[in-house]
């Protein structure tokens, strides 16, 4: 019997449901990252959208741009990522390397 049982919990597949709204989550409980809509990220540092404006008037701003890492972030970014971590599965993932 425990055989027949420990087969089939490894055939079952698990399947989690889709992405939660957001007020389902723990999210608005906690502590949000230190940026937010209209921030800048080069390399994981957060630039403010203030001191972003006051860069991409200057020489200092092109340090803004894809090309040195540095991403805005917005509603549809954060909604991507919401989105790839609540539907991503790692079936097909090597961590060997």
């Amino acid at each position: 019997m425990i055989v027949l049982v420990s087969f089939l919990a490894y055939r079952i597949e698990i399947a989690l449901p889709g992405t939660p709204d957001i007020n389902n989550t723990l999210t608005p409980l906690t502590q949000p990252a230190p940026s937010g809509i209209g921030f800048y990220n080069v390399l994981g540092h957060p630039v403010s959208s203030a001191e972003a404006e006051r860069l991409l008037r200057t020489e200092a701003g092109r340090q803004l741009s894809p090309d040195n890492g540095a991403i805005v972030i917005t509603e549809d970014l954060l909604s991507l990522g919401r989105k790839a971590f609540y539907s991503g599965n790692f079936q097909r993932r090597n961590f060997s390397d």
